[in-house]
């Protein structure tokens, strides 16, 4: 069944697409309701439906599974809608959507804090590590030469978030022989080892049995607030030194023997921090020879910890990611996987960083990347489908994170806040299972479900629009002058904007209110 033609087909304007897809979930076999493995994966997720309108079109149109003929429940039979899909994405200009481990998985930043995987934002500095090899990717080619970093180890790197969004999915709970609970989706690759060899390699969550091993590269801390640790951290704060050089990396500190000195020493232990044996260099120290040499022991993550624990800020802000070393270090704690537990829909964080990586409970991670464009693109490859010509993309979720601080940036909240609607209620997990077996009432649930996220999207993003930052050029794509947010021809002078030299006019839209500026002049410059 072929799309609706729309009246922005035969106009000059660029053709704004919004949508949102809604998929079916991974089949597999169990031997049980708990504390189960995948035995067989039986069947990828696959297209539902794709909700879609073009920008100014009065309707929302659907197009969903029974749509088509060669439809059968329990089937996985997309081929067609993808090929409508397809379509859309390859005629459309600018496509318009609102884009994993659970939220409360700590995540470690370049400050040497752990925070919320939820709470991060674009923008926001966090520890990554190299990538390697690819999810997904065997670890020789298909001559048998090895993939892997070009490297002998990966590398701890600065990375930056850039790319982030809270959705709820379905979840697994993986439980690991110290005790630790992490969840989340089956999807969500960790660096780790097979129970059958030594290399690293990502493993999905979904893959996981018991046995698989993971290095537990951090602890997760918060800051120490006693008394001792703040004595502690202006003391080293004042007489200590970071070293880093080259892989080395160490904190040392000094003080001639006296009662400053055994109080320092009495506070490494009351903390737990371990300590070289005091030592005096040859050369003497402070002219005299009598200084007092120690430094803090465990390697360079324990050092790092104690760093981040008392908070001294001069060592993390002197603190150089880029030599702080590989992926090993001493006395790391090996844990295996006990068990990997469905746990149902949960809220998870949703994240891209620039090294593909981060780190998660103290655990090397993966990127999820899971967008509805990505979807789409897998489906689209799997069907034999080539590839659509390119389009801009818009995320109002980004536009949300980068210009307000809304309490919450989930499309409904936001719908909410703004008192423009809200999303409609999808009956929870039974109207997918429905969907499923054919039932002609979870099919109209689903559509009504997927129609009503376009239309709350189209006026989320319609009252965020004019404060957009970097929107594409409407105006230039139409071949008129105007407002380059929303192409409208007609605009209020307001002013002028200026850089030290040359100014340019100002101008407020007379239909979105988005303000723009004209092309720059030099100041004119006037004799008294």
């Amino acid at each position: 069944m072929g799309l609706k033609t729309t009246a922005q087909e035969t106009s000059t304007s660029p053709r704004i697409l919004l949508f949102d897809l809604e998929t079916a979930p991974n089949l597999a076999y169990v031997w049980g309701h708990y504390d189960q493995n995948v035995i067989e994966h039986v069947q990828e997720s696959y297209i539902l439906s794709g909700a879609y309108r073009w920008l100014g079109e009065d309707k929302v149109y659907v197009k969903a599974l029974p749509d088509y003929k060669g439809y059968k429940p329990e089937k996985e039979c997309d081929r067609e809608l993808c090929k409508d899909l397809w379509k859309l994405f390859d005629e459309a200009d600018i496509a318009i959507g609102h884009n994993c481990v659970a939220i409360d998985t700590p995540v470690l930043k370049q400050d040497l804090t752990w925070v919320p995987a939820g709470s991060l934002q674009v923008g926001d500095k966090i520890v990554g590590f190299d990538e390697g090899t690819v999810p997904g990717e065997t670890l020789r080619d298909s001559s048998g030469n090895w993939r892997g970093t070009g490297k002998s180890n990966r590398e701890i790197k600065p990375a930056e978030v850039t790319a982030m969004s809270i959705e709820n999915r379905p979840c697994f709970e993986v439980l690991l022989s110290n005790g630790d609970k992490v969840v989340t989706t089956g999807d969500h690759y960790w660096l780790g080892r097979t129970p059958k060899d030594n290399f690293y390699k990502w493993v999905s969550t979904a893959d996981l049995k018991p046995g698989h091993r993971f290095t537990k590269f951090w602890n997760v801390w918060e800051q120490d607030k006693s008394y001792e640790s703040g004595w502690l951290s202006g003391f080293i704060s004042g007489e200590g030194t970071l070293k880093q050089s080259g892989k080395a990396f160490g904190v040392d500190f000094c003080q001639r023997p006296g009662s400053t000195w055994e109080q320092a020493v009495k506070y490494c232990e009351v903390l737990g921090y371990e300590i070289s044996k005091a030592r005096t260099p040859k050369g003497g120290g402070l002219g005299r020879g009598d200084t007092l040499y120690t430094g803090l022991l465990g390697g360079k993550f324990s050092i790092a910890e104690a760093i981040g624990r008392m908070q001294i800020q001069r060592f993390v802000d002197k603190l150089n990611w880029d030599t702080f070393g590989g992926l090993k270090g001493q006395k790391l704690p090996t844990v295996e996987v006990i068990s990997v537990t469905p746990v149902g829909m949960r809220e998870v964080a949703v994240m891209s960083t620039s090294t593909r990586t981060f780190f998660a409970a103290g655990y090397a991670m993966h990127n999820c990347d899971a967008f509805d464009i990505k979807k789409a693109n897998t489906r689209f490859v799997y069907n034999g489908l080539p590839p659509y010509s390119d389009f801009r993309s818009i995320d109002t979720l980004k536009i949300a994170k980068k210009v307000f601080r809304f309490n919450s940036n989930k499309l409904d909240d936001l719908g909410n806040f703004l008192g423009i609607g809200r999303k409609a209620q999808t009956g929870g997990f039974a109207t997918w299972r429905g969907c499923l077996s054919g039932d002609s009432k979870a099919w109209k649930t689903m559509c009504l479900y997927n129609q009503q996220d376009v239309a709350l999207l189209e006026r989320v993003y319609l009252s965020l629009r004019p404060w957009a930052k970097g929107h594409p050029d409407v105006s230039t794509m139409r071949g008129q002058k105007g407002c380059p947010v929303c192409g409208h021809p007609k605009a209020h002078k307001r002013g002028y904007a200026y850089t030290n030299l040359m100014r340019a006019q100002r101008y407020q839209c007379l239909d979105c209110k988005a303000y723009y500026q004209g092309p720059r002049s030099k100041i004119p410059i006037t004799d008294n």
